[in-house]
């Protein structure tokens, strides 16, 4: 009878605060929810207070079960009082749903914003990263994590923690030279150039774009070579560069050094061979290998080889009778 007389005041007078306040508080004694909703709604109208949407936001939440809705009143708070404590928490809640996440991040990415909450936000694009399915999302997600780290938060081995984390997803994205580049400065900046070997090693199978596998793979091997001083690494990082073009220049010399310091005279005279059928050597740098080659057979006790090299070295140089 109550609740019929309030609504009977509220039909000759939609505005009547007294009656609304009445039938909210009967509405929740009988656990009216959606006829609760309702009344609240009326009363934001009239009275458009961040408490009355906080405790609509609730009761969508919780009773109502409503949760998308939720969240845009929660959002409608965070609009007028980006600092608002309960808001704040609701929200990152349904960071947790993964119905709700998506939407929850929205939310609150300008808020941390905002509020320089720095940390935060960061923490929020880390989060965004491991959501995402597409690499070209994870990419974007983790170099915005490094930005944060590095620029905002003055956290430049964080930044570069993640910069990894955004080259290991970047190998077929537009961004890996971009990425790459970022990469390379961080490691110089924090002389952890030692850390490239095994990420470039990581990435650069699943690289289409070919100039830049075969950077990654001199990269590899020049790191392992001065950096961890392991020249079987760099030896094996050389000969795939070799494997895709075996006149690479700069392959060949390194290989040359190091079969020359660990005093590996097949595996250098198979180097010299390949310097001599190079392309882009001139007569000179042919006949110069040719001859250190057949050298070698002859340490090496393959004299049928050193003939056959000499031979070589009449064909390319017959004036040369020395």
């Amino acid at each position: 009878e109550a609740i019929a007389a309030h609504l009977e005041i509220l039909d000759r007078d939609s505005g009547d605060r007294r009656a609304l306040d009445e039938l909210g508080r009967l509405y929740r004694e009988a656990g009216r929810h959606a006829d609760l909703l309702d009344v609240l709604e009326r009363q934001a109208q009239l009275d458009a207070s961040i408490e009355r949407h906080v405790e609509i936001a609730r009761l969508l939440s919780g009773p109502l079960g409503r949760p998308t809705e939720a969240l845009e009143r929660w959002s409608s708070v965070l609009a007028s009082e980006p600092e608002h404590p309960i808001a704040i928490a609701a929200v990152e809640a349904a960071l947790g749903d993964s119905d709700l996440r998506v939407t929850a991040a929205g939310i609150l990415r300008p808020v941390y914003d905002a509020t320089a909450q720095y940390g935060q936000l960061a923490q929020l694009s880390l989060r965004a990263a491991d959501w995402a399915d597409d690499p070209g999302e994870k990419v974007r997600a983790y170099r915005e994590v490094v930005r944060l780290r590095e620029y905002r938060l003055g956290d430049k081995p964080g930044a570069f923690d993640a910069q990894l984390l955004a080259l290991s997803h970047a190998a077929t994205e537009p961004e890996l030279a971009q990425v790459l580049g970022e990469t390379e400065r961080l490691a110089g900046e924090l002389g952890r150039e030692a850390d490239l070997i095994d990420a470039y090693r990581a990435v650069a199978p699943n690289v289409l774009d070919a100039e830049i596998q075969r950077r990654l793979y001199l990269d590899v091997a020049d790191l392992s070579r001065a950096v961890r001083k392991d020249l079987v690494l760099a030896g094996e990082y050389y000969q795939k560069v070799l494997d895709s073009q075996p006149d690479d220049r700069r392959a060949l010399v390194a290989l040359e050094s190091i079969y020359r310091d660990t005093n590996d005279d097949e595996r250098l005279t198979e180097i010299l061979l390949r310097q001599a059928d190079s392309p882009n050597a001139d007569v000179d740098e042919r006949v110069g290998a040719l001859v250190e080659a057949a050298g070698l057979y002859v340490t090496l006790h393959r004299h049928d080889d050193a003939i056959a090299t000499w031979e070589q070295v009449l064909a390319t140089a017959p004036e040369r009778r020395d």
